[in-house]
């Protein structure tokens, strides 16, 4: 089973450095289409129990309800043939969205403080920095994360890291 067509994968990356300070920075992005969470899981397709699976997402609650309704998801009911309308759903495009993605995969800024501010005591270097890991995505995906394609796991970590580099 396929969860993802990807079309075109790349990235950016780059360094600038000026007087003593440096900025580093990855950008990538992903152009694909993937499994909703509408339709796209078949383990938490809407209105469906399996075992295992816990809360219904959000889209549920747009089903339809009353006549004039126009909504992606039928009118959920107790019956057999819902079950069987959903899987039919599953295996169409209505399962399918576009999940591409930009994301600012690490960044850093550091800044080399001038050896004349400590030229009086013994060391010969001293860098403060900042890092980023996953500092924002920009996407339509409507899932928690493009990247990993779940609607049931958490996405990737965003870690920030303070630092100072001290050379003796």
């Amino acid at each position: 089973r396929q969860m993802c067509i990807r079309d075109s994968y790349g990235g950016f990356q780059n360094s600038f450095s000026y007087k003593g300070l440096q900025l580093d920075f990855l950008l990538t992005f992903v152009k694909q289409i993937a499994r909703n969470s509408d339709f796209g899981n078949i383990n938490t397709l809407p209105g469906a129990f399996y075992l295992g699976t816990g809360n219904q997402i959000t889209s549920v609650s747009k089903r339809w309800q009353k006549p004039g309704d126009i909504v992606r998801i039928q009118r959920y009911t107790t019956g057999t043939s819902l079950n069987q309308s959903l899987l039919d759903v599953y295996g169409s495009d209505a399962a399918w969205s576009e999940a591409s993605y930009m994301r600012l995969k690490n960044a850093s800024i550091s800044w080399k403080l001038p050896k004349k501010w400590f030229d009086y005591i013994s060391l010969r270097e001293c860098t403060l920095f900042i890092q980023g890991q996953n500092l924002f995505t920009i996407s339509k995906f409507n899932q928690l994360d493009p990247e990993t394609k779940s609607s049931t796991s958490l996405p990737i970590l965003r870690v920030i890291t303070m630092g100072v580099k001290v050379i003796l």
